[in-house]
């Protein structure tokens, strides 16, 4: 369990806050075409909270879908190229640790930008999801990024 805390706090530190293209990719473009598509290029005639509200869906999936296509994706292939999964094995490290923490954080930057978006949301078109909702929308999102995983 000691090695498993020393791992995500290791990884943590490089996958997070060493990683300034999760924040503008994952919660930041979703977040400008939210504000883009439901603020700037807006039709009096329609019902504008209503495209909001199906519209955040839209960009919480895309967010999903670049943190996992494009983050973990690059992130896994640079760390097999730079030699960290080597490293980890000739220093007696378990690779499960590895890629436990791996997807741990990864899980919690998925949280971290829907939150965001939520966040967005609530104060440019006044969109609130009630607590089952956000529940059930954590609840898909661990559903589709394991089934997007393996």
């Amino acid at each position: 369990m000691n090695k498993l805390w020393e791992q995500l706090k290791f990884d943590g530190k490089r996958l997070v806050f060493r990683n300034p293209s999760f924040l503008i990719m994952s919660p930041g473009m979703p977040a400008f075409f939210y504000w883009l598509f439901t603020k700037l290029f807006t039709n009096p005639a329609t019902n504008n909270r209503e495209f909001a509200g199906s519209y955040l869906g839209s960009m919480m999936v895309y967010s999903l879908l670049i943190t996992l296509l494009m983050g973990m994706s690059t992130a896994l292939i640079r760390d097999r190229n730079e030699g960290l999964t080597v490293f980890l094995k000739l220093n007696h490290h378990r690779l499960e640790n590895y890629y436990a923490s791996f997807l741990l954080w990864n899980t919690l930057k998925n949280f971290m930008a829907i939150g965001i978006l939520g966040m967005v949301a609530a104060y440019l078109n006044a969109i609130t999801l009630d607590p089952v909702q956000w529940l059930s929308l954590l609840g898909l999102i661990l559903v589709g990024k394991f089934q997007l995983c393996c």
